[in-house]
């Protein structure tokens, strides 16, 4: 958000806009979008921007993002409770009624964290994720160009060792303690993206990397780097974060200058790995796996054995900039990314939502990969998403939280807000 006047109700936890051309918002509205239940700021006197949320298991809302601001809100008992200097993250918990401040820390050193610098990554500069366990320990995937960022003294590396390393880092439930925190990378620029860790409290995490030395393990399905711009990595932490269980690079065979991504992941409930990224058209499906139309395969989703020693298959579709990935209860694998336009890259069900063309995306397949349940198109031509994640749930509906501009984006009949507010674009919000 700029300089919006929220419509706030009753309370809110910071009622006032912070400072600096951009705090963060967050917004409640109820199951089917016809009431806001409340909206806060969140900031300081610099700019701040929200990069992914989640709600944990006390239904509290865990925020991730990245701030410039000397007094970003924190909390009395946080990890950190001073600015560390250039970019640092920031995690804050929000009750479920808004109102209230579970815990607030910042994460960082002196220099850029959480402001993902690798080249030829669509939005670049909001990749990164937060994830609760089961009992609400908070996950963060992130970047560090920062010699002194939190880590623990058993990590698997205490001191950056490229450019740009990828972070780790796991915090109690209110964001006071840090249970590990680690540098992951080698000696160019890596990011971790996206992680999830297992039901053995292993972590696995996902990401890109320009460093052919990256850390991989022996009996790794691939174990060596292709070059071009970058290779995907998937790397397997203990749950104290003090080693690499498995670690592979993602990449293609061919000796294409392109770019290799892991953007997302899922394990699903027997413990097997899936991802979603993108490359230069040069990863491919395997036979009897779902091909999406036309020549432009620069979307993969890929399914791991849980020690990454074995690829089961490879599955592709045309580009988009992905926002949301789900392996559900039944297995069945959802994506959903912008950048699809209407053009006829993308194949549509009979039973499509909206089957003109529009800006999003979302695809259904099924739990092999080898046939499309659901393709549909959702919002405007113009709808996208400036990196950053949207969620699907177990039970199949996707929650995304979109940019849009003009009047033309589909509404129900009784959604809260059914105009466009005046800015050039406005946030916009569907659940399919």
């Amino acid at each position: 958000t700029g300089h919006v006047v929220f419509d706030m109700q009753n309370k809110s936890f910071q009622m006032n806009y912070g400072g600096g051309s951009v705090d963060i918002g967050i917004s409640k509205l109820n199951d089917d979008a016809s009431d806001l239940l409340w909206s806060t700021y969140i900031g300081g006197s610099d700019q701040e921007y929200v990069h992914s949320i989640v709600v944990n298991g006390f239904n509290d809302v865990v925020v991730y993002g990245k701030t410039y601001s000397t007094d970003y809100p924190v909390a009395a008992n946080a990890l950190d409770t001073s600015y560390n200097g250039g970019i640092d993250i920031c995690l804050t918990i929000i009750s479920d009624s808004g109102d209230v401040l579970i815990g607030s820390t910042y994460l960082g050193g002196e220099g850029a964290d959480g402001a993902n610098s690798i080249s030829g990554v669509p939005y670049a500069s909001f990749k990164g994720e937060v994830v609760c366990d089961i009992y609400s320990n908070v996950y963060v995937a992130s970047t560090t160009s920062s010699d002194s960022i939190q880590v623990s003294s058993t990590a698997w590396a205490t001191n950056r060792i490229g450019m740009q390393d990828g972070y780790v880092a796991k915090l109690n439930y209110n964001l006071s303690v840090l249970e590990f925190g680690t540098y992951l990378g080698d000696s160019l620029n890596d990011g971790a993206f996206n992680l999830k860790p297992a039901k053995d409290g292993t972590v696995y995490v996902v990401g890109v990397t320009s460093s052919p030395d990256f850390p991989t393990t022996a009996g790794a399905e691939d174990e060596g780097y292709n070059g071009g711009q970058s290779d995907g990595f998937i790397t397997r932490l203990s749950a104290d974060g003090s080693s690499i269980l498995q670690s592979t690079f993602i990449r293609s065979d061919s000796t294409l200058n392109d770019a290799d991504r892991g953007l997302f992941l899922q394990v699903d409930r027997d413990g097997e790995i899936f991802v979603l990224g993108t490359s230069g058209g040069s990863i491919v499906a395997d036979t009897n796996r779902y091909v999406g139309p036309g020549t432009n395969q620069g979307s993969y989703i890929r399914k791991y054995t849980k020690t990454l020693d074995s690829i089961h298959w490879t599955s592709t579709f045309a580009n988009l900039s992905h926002s949301a990935f789900l392996v559900d209860n039944c297995k069945n694998i959802y994506a959903a990314g912008n950048g699809a336009n209407g053009n006829g890259n993308f194949e549509l069900t009979a039973n499509a939502v909206q089957p003109s063309p529009a800006g999003f995306y979302i695809i259904v397949l099924n739990p092999e990969a080898d046939s499309l349940i659901h393709g549909t198109f959702f919002g405007t031509a113009g709808s996208h998403v400036d990196g950053g994640t949207s969620r699907f749930d177990k039970r199949g509906a996707v929650y995304q939280a979109t940019c849009t501009n003009g009047f033309s984006f589909p509404q129900t009949s009784n959604a809260w807000s059914g105009n466009q507010n005046g800015g050039t674009y406005d946030l916009t919000l569907f659940k399919i």
